[in-house]
């Protein structure tokens, strides 16, 4: 019997996002600003994460459900840096370790602006485990 990965995410903000005629205007952002994008969208993102995360071997036999929070921050350029466990499983070290083996490997995003000029922007995600 196959057993397999349930991923659910959800893009965690620290401000309100107002969506206007031709911009964005974000808590702290200039007005004409915009969000860091995985390429083709979040639908994709989550494609890439259901694709890419493996239930750590080592948690097998417990047949363990966690959620791992992770942090990080996408560049100017797009890339992906400052990759950090906000909360994991304590118990089972693995499940961070392959939350951060992936997003370390996330191709470039799009990244967010504001005016016009590219932004980094911290972006916190929870990746669900479930067997």
């Amino acid at each position: 019997m196959r057993k397999s990965i349930v991923l659910f995410f959800l893009l965690i903000g620290y401000c309100s996002v107002y969506a206007q005629a031709d911009s964005i205007a974000l808590c702290g952002f200039p007005s004409r600003a915009t969000l860091s994008e995985f390429p083709r969208g979040n639908d994709s993102l989550q494609d890439f994460l259901k694709a890419n995360i493996h239930y750590p071997e080592a948690a097998k036999q417990d047949s363990i459900e966690t959620v791992v929070y992770v942090s990080f921050v996408v560049e100017q350029d797009g890339t992906i840096s400052g990759v950090n466990i906000q909360q994991g499983d304590a118990q089972h070290p693995a499940f961070s370790t392959e939350v951060v083996r992936v997003i370390q490997c996330m191709p470039k995003w799009i990244p967010a602006s504001a005016n016009g000029k590219a932004i980094s922007m911290n972006y916190t995600i929870p990746i669900h485990f479930k067997r």
